[in-house]
């Protein structure tokens, strides 16, 4: 049975401002910070996102919190000052949810007199809570195209299954059927961007143009209205988790890419081992064949042939190790295993992804 690998980042019970201190702490020498992928509710799904996320998937984050180590203490601070401003606005807003909506007149009677902390209700309502400004867009097209871009790939996805001979359900094989000529126009999907960037315009109005503004809106948003619900604490926690992630990508980020969850598991898994079991794990093994080498050969490749932007495939890794001067043959399940215990290795910076396997060449150096 594979072992269950604990995940801190997405512990229940973890508060917004323990998961702040996390991510401070996680953030490497060179600014490299993982984080738990995070869902969008649509319209707008892909906003400003590489791709969908789910459970499986990490945001891969270059964070630059400050020059100095006093400085970075600085900026953390800060951030979890505002965060707290921020959040404890939302709480406060949320008993009037269903009075305001969009009507800002009514917005600015029911909470301009009201002061929290220095700031006022109505100030951090039209800045985080205020719906988004769609401008002249169709709401209910954009919904009818988001539905027909998500039906078209659900059966991409069926079809390439089928394709590659793995089983799929009858309700699968049904949805191929009665899908299968869903599609969507060139106009319409140059209209759905246009709304995106509408969306995104409004945002960033309304916080500043650095990354993930749109995400800082929309979870303060949702936040919002989980409280306005009184939805259980936990399911409030987990939002607020991903408010004060955005809050930080938006303040210090300086870029984002989707990854799988493995490398955010494997640092979390080596920063709970024990000192024995990270002696054990750096610990060289004693062999005496020229195979015996593959590790080192495999690690020379990806130093010369790789990097953050430049990710190598298996294939051709195995392709480099039968040139000279390596000269050996592995099989794919022996390669699997020596970038594994490479990733493993932190000090190697070896990381990899859907994308293949790569160098943090400013670690590595």
């Amino acid at each position: 049975m594979k072992q269950e690998i604990f995940d801190s980042m997405n512990d229940v019970k973890l508060t917004p401002e323990k998961y702040l201190s996390i991510m401070f702490d996680r953030t490497d020498e060179d600014g490299i910070l993982y984080i738990p992928g995070w869902h969008y509710d649509r319209p707008g799904w892909t906003c400003d996102a590489d791709g969908s996320t789910d459970e499986n998937d990490s945001y891969r984050c270059r964070v630059n919190w400050g020059e100095s180590e006093d400085e970075k203490q600085l900026n953390y601070k800060k951030l979890l000052d505002k965060f707290l401003d921020v959040y404890n606005a939302i709480k406060h807003i949320a008993r009037y949810w269903d009075n305001i909506e969009d009507d800002v007149d009514k917005a600015k009677r029911l909470l301009d007199e009201y002061t929290l902390s220095d700031c006022y209700l109505f100030d951090m309502w039209n800045t985080y809570v205020r719906p988004l400004d769609t401008g002249d867009y169709d709401l209910k097209k954009i919904e009818d195209i988001e539905d027909r871009l998500e039906t078209v790939e659900m059966v991409k996805q069926i079809a390439a299954s089928i394709a590659k001979g793995n089983s799929v359900e009858d309700f699968e094989k049904q949805a191929i059927t009665e899908y299968i000529d869903i599609s969507v126009t060139p106009d319409e999907i140059k209209y759905r961007e246009g709304y995106l960037r509408q969306i995104r315009k409004d945002a960033q109005n309304r916080i500043g143009n650095n990354i993930c503004a749109y995400d800082v809106v929309i979870r303060a948003r949702r936040l919002c209205k989980l409280m306005s619900l009184k939805a259980p604490m936990m399911i409030i926690h987990n939002e607020s988790r991903q408010l004060a992630a955005a809050m930080l990508l938006h303040e210090y980020g300086t870029s984002r890419e989707l990854v799988d969850n493995s490398i955010r598991l494997r640092l979390e898994q080596i920063e709970l081992m024990s000192d024995e079991e990270l002696d054990e794990l750096y610990r060289p093994k004693k062999t005496n064949t020229r195979k015996s080498l593959a590790p080192l050969f495999v690690y020379d490749i990806l130093t010369k042939r790789s990097n953050s932007k430049k990710h190598l495939r298996q294939q051709d890794i195995l392709k480099e190790l039968e040139k000279y001067p390596y000269e050996i043959s592995l099989e794919r399940k022996a390669l699997s295993r020596i970038i594994h215990n490479l990733i493993d290795t932190s000090q190697y910076a070896v990381f990899s992804d859907k994308t293949g396997v790569w160098i943090e060449q400013e670690r590595s150096q």
